[in-house]
């Protein structure tokens, strides 16, 4: 794993992130790769402590692009942080691109994006690039 902060890694799986955040008590795994990596093995590298698993990966009809929009729009408002972690992206960007990510989800809620397609997994997905960051969507049919 990658250090992004102290006691903040990172380690990136077929491109899906897994991030490990150690506290004084405990330690959180954020996703789990995309090939099945030893998550054990990873946190014993690193810390010790217990940890617990959070996966966040959505994919196809259940993302809902208003919660997403309402959920930045409240980040915004948040004084308390300066970097955001993104599973598909850099590896650390700044709070500022918070603005950005809400005009393009904006753009797709609305239809008035710009898609390119895309092979993943064999499949083809619709791939809109807002320039901070890049929305995978739903698998064409």
């Amino acid at each position: 794993m990658k250090a992004l902060l102290d006691r903040t890694w990172v380690e990136t799986d077929n491109g899906v992130r897994i991030f490990l955040l150690a506290g004084k008590e405990r330690a959180l795994v954020i996703d789990t790769g995309m090939t099945g990596l030893d998550i054990r093995a990873l946190v014993a590298a690193h810390t010790d402590l217990p940890y617990s698993l959070l996966n966040i990966f959505m994919f196809g009809p259940q993302r809902d692009f208003s919660a997403y929009i309402a959920s930045l729009k409240r980040l915004i408002k948040r004084e308390d942080f300066d970097h955001i972690f993104p599973s598909h992206a850099k590896e650390k960007v700044s709070r500022a691109v918070i603005p950005e990510l809400i005009a393009g989800a904006e753009q797709i809620l609305a239809g008035t994006e710009k898609w390119t397609l895309t092979q993943r997994f064999g499949k083809t997905f619709r791939v809109c690039d807002v320039g901070v960051s890049r929305f995978l969507c739903e698998p064409l049919q």
